[in-house]
C-alpha cells in the first residue's frame, strides 16, 4: 500500500511544461463557450419557482435516494444556497449572468497563466451556479462532469505556492477528474449489474427498441446504427462487457500518461460516447474535451514559460 501510495505521488508531482495548462483553459473554455451560445438560459426566469427549485433528489428512484444530490448538499455545491436569503433571478439577469460567464470563459482562455486561478473562480462559480438549475431537473450531469471539473482543478489549484510544479499539479488533478469520471462509471456497473448481465445489453436491440418508440409512440429520435455486415452479431454483446471493463482499468491514463496510450484512450471513448448516441445517449462535449489531456507539446523536458 506504501509503494502504491508513493508511485501515485510521485507522478501527481511529475513536471510539465505550462504549455498544458494553457491546452486545458483553452480547450474547457472554448468547449463551454460553445455550449453557453447554444442555449438560452433566461427562459428559466420564467419558471413556475416550484418547478425551478426541485432537486434531483425528487426525481429518482429511492434506490438513489441517499446519492441524488439531496438538499441542502446540493445547493452548497451549486452555490444556490444564496437564495435562501434573496429571490431567484429574474430572465434578464439570467441572460446577464449567462453573457459574463462567456466573457469571462474567453478571457480565461487568453489572459496570462498568473491570472488562471481567479478567472478559474469566476468561471466555474457563474458555471456550477447556472448549470445547477439544468441539474434540478435530472440533465446534463454526465455531460458537463468532465468539463467542470478541469475548471474547478484550475480554479482550486494555487500558482504562488509553487511555481515550479504548478502545472505538474494541474496536469495531474485533470487526469484525476477523467479517471473518477470513468473509473466510477464503471464501479456502477458492477454495483447495478451482474456479470451476466454485463454481457445481455444488445446495441442493435436498444436501438431497434428506441427507433420502433419513435415511430410509434413519437418518443425522441435517434440515428438508426448503420448495418455493418463484416461484424458478428456477438460483437454488439461483448462491446459493453469490454466497456465496462476498460472503465475499471481507468486509472491506468493516470499512470500511463503517454501520447499514444492517451490518444488510444481518446478514441476508445470517442467511440464509446458515438455508440451511446445510438441510444440516445449523447455526450458531444466528451469527444472534445479530451484534447485537454494528450499530450500536444513536443518534449516533457522543454521549460516553456508562457505567460509570466
Amino acid at each position: 500500500m506504501k509503494l502504491i501510495l508513493e508511485k501515485i505521488i510521485t507522478k501527481f508531482e511529475e513536471e510539465q511544461p505550462e504549455i498544458v495548462v494553457w491546452q486545458i483553459k483553452v480547450v474547457c473554455a472554448v468547449i463551454l463557450v460553445y455550449k453557453l451560445l447554444s442555449r438560452d438560459f433566461s427562459n428559466f426566469g420564467f419558471w413556475p419557482e416550484s418547478v425551478l427549485l426541485g432537486y434531483p433528489f425528487d426525481i429518482y428512484t429511492p434506490d438513489y435516494i441517499l446519492l441524488t444530490a439531496i438538499p441542502p448538499l446540493f445547493d452548497l455545491t451549486t452555490f444556490h444556497f444564496i437564495h435562501w436569503f434573496i429571490p431567484l433571478p429574474s430572465a434578464e439577469q439570467f441572460y446577464f449572468l449567462q453573457n459574463i460567464l462567456i466573457l469571462s470563459a474567453i478571457a480565461l482562455a487568453v489572459s496570462p497563466i498568473r491570472y488562471t486561478r481567479m478567472l478559474g473562480i469566476v468561471v466555474y462559480v457563474i458555471c456550477i451556479y447556472l448549470w445547477g438549475f439544468v441539474y434540478r431537473a435530472g440533465q446534463e450531469i454526465d455531460a458537463m462532469f468532465l468539463i467542470q471539473g478541469c475548471l474547478f482543478v484550475l480554479a482550486v489549484i494555487p500558482r504562488k505556492a509553487n511555481k515550479e510544479k504548478y502545472s505538474g499539479y494541474i496536469y495531474s488533478s485533470v487526469l484525476l477528474i477523467f479517471v473518477f469520471y470513468y473509473f466510477f462509471s464503471g464501479v456502477n456497473k458492477i454495483i447495478d449489474l451482474s456479470l451476466i448481465e454485463w454481457l445481455q445489453f444488445d446495441l442493435l436491440v436498444a436501438n431497434s427498441s428506441l427507433l420502433l418508440a419513435f415511430q410509434e409512440l413519437n418518443y425522441r429520435s435517434v440515428f438508426e446504427f448503420p448495418d455493418i455486415d463484416f461484424l458478428p452479431d456477438i460483437t454488439y454483446t461483448l462491446s459493453a462487457a469490454i466497456t465496462y471493463f476498460v472503465h475499471l482499468a481507468a486509472p491506468m491514463i493516470f499512470f500511463q500518461r503517454t501520447k499514444l496510450k492517451l490518444i488510444f484512450y481518446w478514441f476508445f471513448y470517442s467511440l464509446f460516447h458515438l455508440m451511446t448516441g445510438y441510444v440516445g445517449i449523447l455526450f458531444t462535449a466528451n469527444f472534445f474535451v479530451w484534447l485537454a489531456i494528450i499530450p500536444l507539446f513536443p518534449d516533457k523536458k522543454i521549460k516553456l514559460q508562457l505567460g509570466k
